[in-house]
């Protein structure tokens, strides 16, 4: 219907990340009326202090904790909210264990594959992926055990030492 202004109440995670952030600005942009609710695990996270970005902000536990789901449930029940960004990549992680399990999602949900999202958690993993492509610079996986100091100074030319 032409001319009503719908409010939505939006659920943006991770708000202290850059990209939450800036999901969070371009509502605000295009979408003054939107209700914007942002949530990190961090209380300091910066997002919580940028005036005007948010109309609602929520300390949450960590996305990996057992009363996550339950802390987001409640959230989206007392803010009736209509859809969630999801962000950083080990809360898309952790949502998409929640569908996988539950078969839902609370609520409708915004955010990126969780296949590519634990991928680039795990630096190693992101290497094989992107291998023999120019999007990273050459790699070497080494570890505690295995420092492979010479692969990294013949192939990377880092000087080690």
């Amino acid at each position: 219907m032409k001319g009503v202004i719908t409010v939505k109440n939006v659920l943006i995670t991770g708000i202290g990340g850059l990209t939450p952030r800036s999901i969070a600005r371009r509502i605000r942009k295009t979408h003054p009326e939107y209700r914007l609710i942002g949530c990190d695990v961090n209380p300091k996270a910066i997002g919580f202090f940028m005036d005007g970005l948010l109309d609602a902000k929520y300390v949450c536990p960590r996305c990996d904790s057992a009363d996550y789901f339950s802390w987001i449930e409640k959230l989206v029940e007392r803010e009736s909210i209509d859809f969630a960004f999801v962000q950083p990549e080990s809360e898309i992680v952790e949502w998409g264990k929640h569908f996988d399990q539950t078969g839902h999602f609370p609520c409708v949900t915004f955010m990126g594959s969780t296949e590519l999202s634990g991928s680039l958690r795990d630096k190693a993993i992101m290497a094989e992926v992107l291998e023999g492509t120019d999007f990273i610079p050459k790699t070497i996986k080494v570890t505690q055990d295995e420092p492979r100091f010479d692969a990294v100074e013949n192939e990377i030319g880092f000087p080690v030492g």
